[in-house]
């Protein structure tokens, strides 16, 4: 499961919001992807969800450990303000 969101920040920065349980069935190393964004300047907020969450693998996709944040299911995704999103700089 994935559900990834693409934003522009009002000073022109790109920022990707993934939401996932963290296993990624394409075959695609997730490690790689994160470095072609970094390259690309993309900052990356990642959003744990489900019971079966590899929440290692999201932490990691994560530009910094504070934009990694966990939800219980869609309903709580929903209706909650993330817990753990620390706004900052997205430098």
């Amino acid at each position: 499961m994935c559900v990834c969101v693409c934003v522009w920040l009002t000073v022109c920065r790109q920022v990707v919001v993934l939401v996932s349980d963290g296993d990624h069935k394409n075959h695609e190393d997730p490690d790689n992807e994160r470095r072609v964004l970094d390259s690309a300047g993309v900052v990356i907020f990642t959003v744990g969800l489900g019971a079966w969450l590899r929440e290692s693998v999201m932490r990691n996709l994560a530009t910094v450990p504070g934009y990694y944040d966990r939800q219980k299911n869609w309903e709580q995704l929903l209706h909650n303000q993330p817990t753990n999103l620390r706004p900052g700089k997205y430098s």
